[in-house]
């Protein structure tokens, strides 16, 4: 509705400096505002996280008027114009006689125009095909700050227009602030350049990183070491790919497994367990991405890529492909191939550039990764008995690994382990899996016993716990004791005369009450690390007598 009123100019002492007629368009926006709300109640559109349901209401119910029209250089015209008597013509097209009136100079508000974008962009006011195709649409993903901005007014105007709602869901996530938590702004001048981050870390490290940080409701605080951590991430999982190609074998070979891959038949505990960890994962990152967790959908992925599959599975597998019988080492090449796939498959939203290249060098003709079918594990690969058993693998060679590095083992030096359990369930498990274990803590011998009394033992050893399984580490022959008593006896001295320094700052009235939250906070932080560092250098002394 066009609306005359009269405005001003002022300089800064107040006084006005010329009066002026100007005319402003405005939307009434209280019918608009409560068809919109009625939608979201009925759950035709749904807010992620949901909490934003709320400020949204709060807008709606409380909304003014709103002026469409702009002083800008540029933006949609207002179509209105003006003859000599003042009256007013609003029309779609130029008037027949526009040479003679005059349109009015402002333009529609920015706002205006983005919340016609849903089906302006489709060809409407025309019914096409586009627009019966794609509205409403699926899924909207915006910044929570343009909430009323943009969101509300593209579902009131959708309604109006169109009489459906824009979209079904509306995703928003958090803004990206720099170190100090300050949102970015030219102004401010402490943007980043996407360009630059891409030529030093890569586009897939750069989307991972802002796709794990993307928590619901949270701004993400911008850090060029988490970009580091996950151009890592790509490193490790080209090089595990490479290392799986590498092993498929010849032509023919790769050709074989490939066709093995459709439908693994694992003959090795470490295939069963990485089957079985890849069927319970994709179930459970459907569902992070059903609800739109795009940061635990990120995370489970890492977390079965580095940790699972690189960590893990690649060691044991390689115990099968240098050692094993044919039928072993092919059905090892199978699993391989298949867990590749998957990996590849389901990444590739999130870092489609390395994932699209690696799925380019796997054997056969596949076409393009981005138009594949989306991963898929079969429910009969879980195996939770087979889960069970290597979880005491690893929580064993991860204890002896610590016992090693703990006594200062050179990592290439062979050693013996002692495995100690009361359980005979346990030890029998132990015992079919005592070369896995061996190799994977580079030992010699891996015995295991009930009681330690039975094992004879000369010297000194390391010892740890890992579940109900005690773990012992001969280190007589193995390294100088005197040189590592030595050794970590200084090193539990700095410790110390840290430890108690810092105890003393902390004690001191006049520099808590001084100092910086944040710099007393560190302190804090500090002092936990040396105690704890000092009562793990004390379990070490112990161990060496």
């Amino acid at each position: 509705r066009p609306h005359r009123y009269a405005v001003g100019h002022s300089d800064r002492s107040g006084a006005v400096i010329e009066p002026l007629i100007s005319t402003q368009w405005f939307v009434r926006t209280e019918l608009l505002a409560a068809a919109a709300l009625e939608a979201a109640e009925q759950g035709r559109i749904r807010f992620h996280p949901q909490n934003q349901f709320k400020i949204f209401r709060e807008w709606m119910t409380n909304i003014r008027d709103w002026c469409i029209s702009r002083q800008l250089w540029w933006g949609h015209r207002i179509p209105a114009w003006y003859d000599e008597d003042g009256e007013i013509i609003v029309s779609l097209e130029d008037p027949e006689d526009a040479q003679n009136l005059r349109q009015d100079p402002d333009v529609l508000d920015t706002w205006f125009s983005s919340a016609l974008f849903p089906f302006s962009t489709l060809g409407w006011p025309d019914e096409t095909d586009e627009l019966e195709r794609y509205y409403p649409n699926d899924l909207l993903v915006t910044g929570y700050d343009i909430l009323f901005f943009w969101v509300a007014r593209m579902i009131m105007l959708g309604l109006r227009f169109r009489g459906d709602v824009p979209f079904r869901d509306v995703y928003l996530h958090g803004l990206i602030r720099d170190e100090h938590g300050v949102k970015m702004s030219k102004s401010r001048g402490n943007g980043v350049d996407p360009i630059e981050l891409i030529d030093e870390f890569g586009a897939d490290a750069v989307r991972f990183t802002l796709v794990s940080m993307a928590s619901p409701g949270n701004d993400l605080i911008f850090s060029n070491e988490r970009m580091a951590g996950y151009r890592l991430f790509a490193n490790k999982l080209w090089n595990a790919a490479r290392f799986s190609l590498m092993n498929l074998g010849d032509a023919d070979e790769a050709v074989q497994a490939a066709a093995d891959a459709a439908d693994p038949r694992p003959g090795t505990l470490a295939d069963r367990w990485i089957l079985s960890r890849a069927a319970t994962m994709v179930p459970l990152l459907e569902r992070d991405l059903g609800k739109y967790r795009f940061d635990e959908a990120a995370q489970r992925l890492y977390r079965f890529i580095w940790h699972e599959f690189c960590d893990w599975y690649l060691e044991m597998a390689k115990v099968a492909l240098n050692g094993g019988d044919e039928q072993t080492r092919r059905a090892t090449r199978a699993t391989l191939l298949s867990v590749l796939e998957l990996i590849l498959r389901a990444l590739h939203p999130m870092m489609p550039f390395i994932t699209e290249e690696l799925w380019s060098r796997l054997p056969g003709d596949r076409g393009l990764l981005a138009l594949a079918p989306w991963a898929a594990a079969q429910e009969e690969w879980i195996d939770p008995e087979t889960e069970v058993a290597v979880d005491l693998l690893q929580g064993v060679v991860t204890e002896a690994r610590r016992l090693r590095a703990e006594a200062g083992v050179d990592p290439r030096q062979r050693v013996n382990l002692v495995l100690v359990a009361e359980s005979q369930e346990r030890r029998e498990r132990l015992d079919t899996m005592r070369d896995l274990i061996g190799t994977l803590v580079k030992a010699d011998s891996a015995q295991v016993c009930e009681q330690v009394e039975q094992v004879e033992m000369q010297g000194e050893r390391a010892s740890g716990v890992s579940g109900d399984v005690q773990v012992l580490l001969p280190l007589a022959g193995v390294i100088d004791l005197g040189r590592q008593r030595e050794r970590l006896g200084k090193t539990f001295g700095k410790v110390g005369t840290e430890l108690a320094q810092l105890e003393a700052r902390l004690a001191n009235r006049g520099f808590l009450a001084k100092a910086p939250e944040a710099v007393v906070a560190k302190a804090r932080d500090r002092l936990a690390e040396l105690r704890a560092e000092k009562e793990r250098l004390e379990h070490q002394l112990a161990g060496l007598g």
